[in-house]
């Protein structure tokens, strides 16, 4: 039988597992937990692969208990093996050891380390569900995951803070961008006909027509989701940004890739000391740009020194380097890995051929 999660537990932990369990069912996911699925008669470790292997992803509720726990370690090694995404739900302050520090030691965890235990349980809860209405991309990331988890986990640990949800980070792969929120706009000699709000400024000989409304507009899914990220409500946050996909992602193939890389930024914005900045959906090949070293994909995060947290702060940067002849522009670059990598690049003022949207 298949179910959404298996969890995996001590059995020290196991008023913590059952009010998880409980939780995430009553938010409709569908668990596996023993012994209460232990099917009489039915061999235990049997039972146990069984249900990892037809399991959509892994909660790791991990403790002291759990970090010496010779089943808990036979468990992870299954779901690792198995290409299961694994979400670390950690109830007591301490680091991984030995074969749970080769699979799991990674700075992305969702902690529960303070009260009420509700709280974070509700948010694993808004995780998962964020996390399951994207699955059909999670299992090409994973892979990935899997054939450099060596290579990269040194540097992992020195680039991101304890705090990060790990898998959302390693799995979210939920293709990515967008037609909307935003700000396109033609970077040059339109700066001055930005509106307060949302700027809507075409590239020169491309016909562009926003997405039609749908009760919730796109300009204010996104306005929303931002605002959320910037109170500290990361899954309310991630679940704004994906039904942005929803609405459009069908209608508008390009919004994926840009709600992916949403939720990434929205993840990773702590680490980063970002509030938000100007993701470029279009780049025409022959654009100062691209010439430029700028890519679909990637944000932008400073203008001549000026800092930019949306397009029109954006445009307010290029407005004050009016006359300067060359410019350094700082923008974020995802790796291979999900994470946001710093750029800089000096180009010439003027048009760089490139839609943007605030992200």
């Amino acid at each position: 039988m298949t179910h959404d999660i298996f969890i995996s537990h001590s059995a020290k932990d196991k008023t913590t597992a059952d009010a998880v369990c409980a939780r995430l069912e009553a938010a409709g996911i569908k668990c596996w937990i023993a012994p209460r699925d232990v099917l009489p008669g039915l061999d235990w470790s049997e039972a146990i692969v069984n249900a990892i292997t037809n399991c959509r992803a892994m909660v790791l509720i991990f403790s002291s208990s759990a970090n010496t726990s010779r089943q808990i370690k036979r468990e992870v090694e299954r779901a690792v093996h198995k290409g299961k995404v694994i979400i670390p739900f950690r109830i007591e302050d301490v680091e991984p050891s030995g074969a749970l520090e080769y699979f799991i030691s990674t700075p992305h965890w969702l902690d529960a380390l303070t009260s009420p235990m509700e709280k974070h349980i509700s948010r694993l809860a808004g995780t998962i569900r964020s996390l399951l209405n994207g699955f059909e991309d999670v299992s090409v990331d994973q892979e990935s995951i899997l054939s450099h988890r060596e290579s990269r986990l040194a540097s992992s640990l020195q680039k991101m803070p304890r705090s990060i949800p790990w898998t959302l980070v390693l799995t979210m792969s939920f293709t990515v961008t967008v037609l909307a929120i935003m700000a396109f706009f033609l970077v040059g000699g339109q700066e001055d006909r930005a509106a307060e709000r949302i700027v809507v400024l075409p590239l020169e000989g491309v016909k562009y027509t926003p997405p039609e409304a749908t009760g919730d507009s796109w300009a204010e899914i996104i306005t929303e989701a931002r605002r959320l990220r910037a109170l500290g409500k990361t899954s309310e946050a991630l679940a704004a940004f994906s039904k942005y996909e929803d609405l459009f992602g069908e209608k508008y193939p390009s919004t994926k890739r840009y709600v992916r890389t949403a939720q990434l930024f929205t993840l990773q914005c702590d680490a980063l000391g970002l509030e938000g900045g100007a993701y470029i959906w279009e780049c025409l090949p022959e654009g100062a740009g691209s010439k430029a070293g700028l890519a679909v994909g990637d944000i932008i995060t400073g203008y001549g020194g000026y800092s930019v947290r949306s397009t029109k702060s954006y445009i307010e940067s290029k407005k004050k380097m009016r006359n300067a002849k060359k410019v350094k522009i700082e923008y974020l670059r995802l790796d291979d890995a999900g994470h946001f990598q710093k750029k800089a690049n000096m180009l010439d003022y003027g048009v760089l051929g490139i839609r943007l949207m605030d992200i």
